[in-house]
């Protein structure tokens, strides 16, 4: 539903996936969780494990400037956790899993309630692209894109 509320078709169904895109949506949610885990310990190292990433990676926030490095003591991750007290994700969806040889491409969606060091509370929803490389039996992420969708 929320799909469609975003302007997205039905989205992917997991029981549709091949599994290369299986193993791709995967890395996908387990950098979800990551994310989630390292804003509540304040460890950007938690992030990192569970979503890797190759040199270099960077994200656009398409309604922001030049994309930018998550890592790194100018990267985002560092912006950003000093005033978070925690960030969950919710409706996260593939709308679309592409594989071209050895690159992989997830389109989708996804809800961010994200918790400020005050107590405040606010609801960030988005759509994304994350391109990643498959490196042996390996997927890792190259980079992506990230709109807001309200």
């Amino acid at each position: 539903m929320l799909l469609s509320a975003l302007g997205f078709g039905a989205g992917v169904r997991a029981a549709e996936l091949s599994v290369d895109e299986q193993q791709i949506w995967d890395v996908v949610v387990a950098g979800h969780d990551g994310w989630s885990e390292s804003m509540e310990h304040q460890d950007y190292e938690r992030f990192s494990r569970s979503c890797p990433q190759e040199p270099g990676t960077v994200w656009w926030y398409t309604g922001g400037a030049a994309p930018v490095e998550y890592g790194g003591p100018d990267g985002l991750w560092q912006a950003i956790a000093p005033g978070t007290k925690s960030a969950t994700w919710s409706d996260l969806e593939p709308v679309e899993v592409q594989v071209v040889g050895d690159v992989g491409l997830v389109y989708f969606s996804v809800v961010w309630t994200v918790v400020d060091a005050a107590g405040e509370s606010r609801r960030n929803a988005s759509r994304r692209l994350t391109v990643l490389r498959r490196t042996g039996d390996r997927w890792t992420t190259v980079g992506g894109s990230v709109a807001a969708s309200e």
